[in-house]
């Protein structure tokens, strides 16, 4: 009888678990930030519009 394996091998598993670990801490990063400086955007955008169109 052939041996058969489900299992993931570990070195696949350490894998996706670290890229989905650094997705989290990237997305928990990138709330944080904006949660601490609301208005960067805010401000980005009002640039965006007088260096887009001076005539506004």
């Amino acid at each position: 009888m052939p041996f058969k394996s489900y299992s993931i091998h570990p070195f696949t598993l350490s894998l996706i678990l670290s890229v989905l670990a650094g997705g989290v801490f990237y997305a928990g990063a990138w709330l944080i930030t904006g949660c601490i400086n609301p208005r960067r955007n805010s401000t980005a955008k009002l640039q965006g519009r007088v260096n887009n169109n001076p005539h506004e």
